[in-house]
């Protein structure tokens, strides 16, 4: 008889352990959801439009800046409505961002030495690269950062990080 409830608890908690696995899985992807910064054109989305929207830019680390910009818009297109009114108006956010970014970027450049503005002239030919993936991107100009001398690298990091 102790033979059979033994059994009976072991088989129990045996087939509780994929369910618990299960259980953390989902509790870890709901966490990393939580923790996700949502863009502004797509709040109040679904979750499932937010992971689907996540889960296109994951795929398209292995693509081009503008095949990666196609597949967002076709993205938004498909969304539709105010989902599209907010993604243009967001696009138009980001230029101005990047205008502002490549005037600081440009008066950082004018300060650097001459090994940072090499390192830099090298980084930013493989960013403006439009054969190069994102994946590709990141990869190459890391290599770049950390084969510099660590004050070339302050003198980059310090230039370009946003000023409190």
């Amino acid at each position: 008889m102790k033979f059979v409830i033994l059994l009976t608890i072991g088989l129990l908690v045996v087939a509780a352990i994929p369910q618990r696995r299960q259980q953390q899985q989902q509790q870890q992807q709901q966490q990393q959801r939580d923790e996700r910064e949502i863009p502004p054109f797509l709040e109040g989305a679904p979750p499932s439009v937010i992971d689907e929207f996540y889960n296109l830019l994951k795929t398209d680390e292995n693509k081009t800046d503008q095949q990666t910009e196609a597949d967002v818009e076709a993205f938004i297109n498909r969304l539709g409505g105010s989902y599209k009114v907010r993604f243009t108006q967001f696009m138009e956010e980001v230029k101005k961002a990047r205008a502002d970014y490549e005037r600081i970027h440009q008066q950082a450049v004018a300060r650097f030495s001459p090994a940072a503005k090499d390192a830099d002239a090298r980084m930013s030919a493989i960013a403006d690269s439009p054969h190069l993936t994102t994946r590709q991107k990141s990869q190459q100009i890391q290599a770049i950062m950390d084969s510099l001398p660590e004050s070339v690298r302050r003198e980059i990091i310090n230039a370009l990080s946003p000023q409190e």
